[in-house]
């Protein structure tokens, strides 16, 4: 398979996304930096060989077999990134570009070896789905865009946009990154601009910046039911209490389960590293976990 025909493969994949009426060649086009002549001799030639759907003045609708070049292409693209950033510490701004080459030239049997090396990510530095050895996507149901989060609740985020290096790099310096715990603090009346605190700072987001970031919002382990197991994402108490949290095992990473809860429904029994700690509700709700339970 050759470089161009993968990347015309998931140029229409990546445009249509979820929407099965296909890509334009106005839009591949754009997308590849290409002639729109260049996009009618390229859908001919692929036409020919059963991977793409093309008539005259119609969208480009991908087949069977050309959905599964693209997302076997995405899936290297991705897992690049991921590799990357994760193990040589490439920026984020760089991985994109040093991807796009590197996804040509590599095998199956590698890609795989790569997958299972990283621990077999869901999504890469920028957000991105990986999908799976079967074409499968992780689910991003509850992702949302930032202009619709809640005042009461803490968010992840989850997926940024990178396409546009100036918007990447204003998200970097807004410490705007995949995997940052956010809160709302307010929203300025004039001009709908949102005032965040992140880990590192209170910051201020523009509206044009709202449709450029995706985030889903944490549970506490207050919100996990009896047998129910789930990750430790953070501990958001005050000091000596996060210090008491932390020194109980609470941190970051860790798999906990609750257990048992009384019959009033307050405290509850959680077990972590092989112990069963108890904590009042209100102590739960103070350390959030990853909605992704295991």
């Amino acid at each position: 398979m050759t470089i161009s025909t993968e990347n015309f493969l998931k140029a229409i994949y990546l445009i249509q996304k979820d929407d099965d009426t296909g890509a334009s060649a106005s839009e591949i086009a754009r997308h590849l930096d290409i002639s729109n002549a260049a996009v009618t001799d390229m859908s001919r030639n692929l036409s020919s060989k059963g991977l793409i759907i093309y008539e005259k003045y119609k969208n480009l609708i991908l087949t069977k077999t050309g959905a599964d070049i693209a997302i076997r292409t995405i899936r290297r693209h991705r897992l690049w990134e991921t590799f990357l950033k994760e193990v040589l510490d490439v920026p984020i701004d760089k991985v994109h570009d040093e991807a796009e080459s590197l996804e040509h030239h590599m095998s199956e049997y590698l890609m795989d070896k790569i997958d299972g090396y990283l621990g077999f990510p869901d999504f890469d530095p920028h957000g991105d789905p990986i999908p799976d050895s079967k074409g499968e996507f992780p689910d991003c149901s509850d992702f949302i865009q930032l202009s619709d989060i809640d005042e009461e609740q803490t968010y992840k985020i989850t997926r940024i946009e990178h396409h546009r290096i100036d918007i990447l790099l204003k998200l970097r310096s807004l410490n705007l990154l995949p995997g940052e715990r956010i809160s709302f603090i307010r929203r300025f009346d004039d001009d709908g601009s949102l005032v965040l605190k992140t880990s590192k700072e209170k910051v201020i987001v523009e509206p044009w910046l709202f449709d450029k970031v995706m985030v889903k919002p944490l549970k506490s382990l207050f919100d996990i039911k009896v047998n129910e197991s789930a990750i430790i994402e953070d501990v958001v108490a005050e000091k000596y209490q996060k210090r008491r949290f932390l020194d109980l095992g609470f941190v970051k990473g860790t798999s906990v389960s609750k257990v048992m809860k009384a019959p009033s429904g307050d405290p509850c029994s959680y077990e972590i590293r092989g112990t069963v700690i108890a904590l009042r509700n209100d102590e739960a709700s103070k350390i959030l976990i990853d909605n992704n339970h295991e």
